[in-house]
């Protein structure tokens, strides 16, 4: 069972921090809504999660086909839509050794749709009407 501990110092302006037995994050309100900003907000810290899940799943189907890499990356946009509603935007960029051939670059491309439908995160936040694309790269 995982337990998170919170705690907030101050008001508005202060700060608090998210434990758990692998993270340690300090958290604040946003700037734009009176806080200041030095500190992760409850958005980031869902973006974040939605990115790890996609990350680790992917890494899961990229490893279950034995396709060798040599770097993975990724960034993740939260972008702000109307009606207070935002969506992800998951940026994975996966290097194949130099000896990869176009089979490997066309698995791969299809693995970042096989992980979206994969995270179990994702699909969580998808059920709560929040959109998440994949803008995903692939190279040599």
């Amino acid at each position: 069972m995982a337990v998170i501990k919170t705690n907030w110092n101050g008001d508005i302006k202060g700060f608090g921090k998210v434990e758990t037995e692998h993270l340690d994050a300090k958290i604040a309100v946003a700037t734009k809504s009176g806080g200041t900003g030095e500190g992760a907000t409850p958005k980031e810290l869902l973006a974040s999660s939605a990115a790890s899940c996609y990350i680790i799943t992917l890494m899961y189907a990229i490893e279950a086909r034995t396709i060798s890499v040599v770097d993975v990356q990724m960034d993740t946009e939260i972008k702000e839509l109307e009606n207070k509603a935002f969506e992800f935007i998951h940026y994975p960029k996966i290097t194949l050794p130099e000896n990869a051939d176009k089979k490997d670059f066309e698995e791969v491309n299809r693995l970042f749709e096989i992980a979206d439908r994969g995270c179990t995160i994702g699909k969580l936040l998808k059920k709560a009407d929040v959109s998440i694309r994949i803008q995903g790269e692939v190279n040599s």
